[in-house]
């Protein structure tokens, strides 16, 4: 028997504003941890002014850029026809993931990791079959590189940006030579700004952090963190089945699309596993690719098998959020 439930709520319009009530009941029962979240001595971070990233005021600039996240994802969705159907599910899907990872509330990393990222996909996925996309593809790069400007370790997504280019076919000396100069343009504007306050040891700083490797330490990290993303990871996963299963049933386009969100999904989860000292701040990009796949398997499979993942998803992302709150 065909369950209807999670078609229905697939297609209507009101799962996104409920998801956005969501969100902001669990904001606005965390507004007072200061401390939260996961941060960086990267210099383009210390930039901020310290008022913006503490107290109260780093909640409400974080839920601002949950908004604007979210935002940038709905867009993509439209633009590229991401689905089959008209539905909102990646748009919720994202944010109700964030939402749960309440050490995500305060502004911090992550929310501008997660701009770039959608951004740099915004135009990745522009450049399908096109050899001639070295401006695109520049600029693909350059918001990576200002992701590894505020974090250095996401330097190593670059080489699954790559191979997600090859899979866009657009990859060729000519793109490859922009995505490098397009990586390294920040960096060239954070050592005139070292060189400009006479202090150019702090650009020496972030590319020590880039080139520093150590052994995963995984002591630091709490169910707090650990829950949400074994979540996202369980929805990225059953999400990718889903799609080479049915893959067929979708256009060329959108196939190139999903196989370059699934190469990044992979990567972001290897390098998240990788450097938990930043765990949460490299969580954007899996997040990212899970509301992407997820969001697909989600609005395009209506069976008892997915209906019951679909419950079980929601009900995991309440229980993490109402847990976090009440040990809070």
């Amino acid at each position: 028997m065909r369950l209807e439930f999670l078609k229905k709520i697939a297609s209507s319009q009101f799962t996104l504003p409920a998801t956005c009530i969501f969100a902001l009941a669990v904001w606005i029962g965390w507004s007072d941890a200061e401390t939260a979240g996961f941060f960086t001595d990267s210099v383009a971070w210390n930039i901020i002014p310290e008022s913006i990233r503490s107290g109260n005021t780093a909640v409400f600039i974080g839920l601002a850029c949950t908004i604007v996240i979210t935002s940038i994802m709905f867009e993509m969705n439209n633009k590229f026809a991401l689905l089959r159907i008209r539905s909102r599910m990646p748009s919720s899907c994202l944010l109700a993931l964030i939402s749960a990872s309440t050490f995500l509330h305060n502004f911090q990393p992550f929310h501008l990791i997660a701009i770039t990222t959608l951004l740099s996909l915004f135009t990745l996925f522009v450049t399908y079959q096109t050899s001639s996309s070295t401006a695109t593809s520049f600029v693909t790069y350059l918001f990576a590189g200002t992701a590894t400007l505020i974090v250095p370790k996401m330097i190593f997504m670059v080489p699954f940006y790559w191979i997600a280019q090859m899979i866009m076919r657009s990859l060729n000396p000519r793109t490859f030579t922009a995505g490098i100069l397009g990586v390294l343009t920040p960096f060239w504007f954070l050592f005139v700004y070292a060189f400009c306050i006479g202090d150019i040891e702090i650009f020496y700083n972030d590319i020590n952090d880039i080139i520093r490797i150590t052994s995963p330490d995984y002591s630091s990290l709490t169910a707090v963190e650990i829950c949400p993303a074994s979540l996202a990871l369980a929805l990225f996963a059953a999400g990718s089945i889903n799609f080479y299963r049915n893959s067929y049933k979708d256009k060329t386009r959108t196939r190139t699309i999903y196989n370059a969100a699934i190469a990044l999904g992979i990567g972001g989860f290897a390098i998240a596993l990788l450097v938990p000292s930043h765990f949460g701040s490299m969580l954007a990009v899996p997040y990212i690719c899970t509301a992407i796949v997820g969001g697909q398997y989600f609005a395009q499979t209506n069976t008892r098998t997915s209906n019951i993942i679909f419950i079980i998803a929601v009900l995991a992302i309440i229980a993490s959020a109402t847990a976090n709150l009440w040990t809070h």
